[in-house]
């Protein structure tokens, strides 16, 4: 990165209320989720705080912050833009050959990566000289954001991918410098 001493916190969105017929994109948080999302309050920093357009993202933040901060929304931070959102049985097979690099047909109308990460790049760019207190807290999605951690950051090796993203919790948070 090369944005000299800003710190960005990533936030990976709290439980969804997915289901097959809605637009993931839509997806509010779960009772569950909104529950998490609130906890969250006590371990986010002051600073400038920018969500995904995605409804889970966005409520993620919007419960977090309590209305002590206000939430912005930029689709540079939403997830990886696909046609269809694979459910059932074995979605989450494809999303792990996703972010494994292994692309097959499976990802047909998919973003790459590499077109994933430099979007969410480009979203910090945009934000990170408004942050205050030199601190963008982003609201954002597991695959988009562990592609910009291993291709654009370079804090994560390519190889601990697939066992990063398999580890997110929902919600979960990470700062980096």
């Amino acid at each position: 990165m090369s944005r000299e001493g800003i710190t960005v916190v990533l936030v990976r969105h709290a439980d969804p209320a997915a289901t097959p017929d809605a637009d993931p994109r839509r997806w509010p948080l779960s009772a569950e989720g909104r529950v998490a999302a609130e906890a969250l309050h006590e371990r986010l920093p002051s600073g400038l705080w920018v969500s995904s357009t995605e409804t889970k993202a966005r409520e993620t933040l919007e419960l977090a912050a309590r209305g002590a901060v206000p939430v912005l929304q930029d689709e540079g931070f939403s997830e990886v833009r696909r046609e269809a959102e694979p459910f059932g049985e074995h979605f989450q097979a494809g999303r792990f050959a996703w972010v494994d690099g292994r692309i097959d047909e499976r990802h047909a109308g998919w973003e790459t990566q590499q077109e994933a990460a430099d979007r969410f790049e480009d979203a910090i760019d945009r934000h990170a000289a408004q942050a205050t207190e030199g601190v963008l807290v982003v609201g954002t999605h597991g695959m988009v954001l562990t592609a910009w951690l291993v291709l654009v950051a370079r804090r994560l090796a390519p190889e601990h991918a697939t066992r990063f993203w398999a580890d997110l919790r929902l919600p979960d948070v990470f700062e980096v410098r």
